[in-house]
């Protein structure tokens, strides 16, 4: 499963967590709005394959 980034075998918010390190933010509120949602999914799906 390819969205599976960390390897625990589930997709989840750990996932989006190992995306937004990779980007070089501590949260995985990549959007800051305070929320971690669906925003925050969407610009993590806009960075894979970089």
């Amino acid at each position: 499963m390819p969205w599976d980034v960390n390897g625990d075998g589930l997709v989840n918010i750990l996932d989006v967590t190992h995306v937004a390190s990779r980007f070089g933010e501590d949260s995985p509120d990549l959007n800051g709005d305070g929320v971690v949602n669906i925003l925050d999914v969407v610009l993590v799906a806009q960075h894979i394959g970089e």
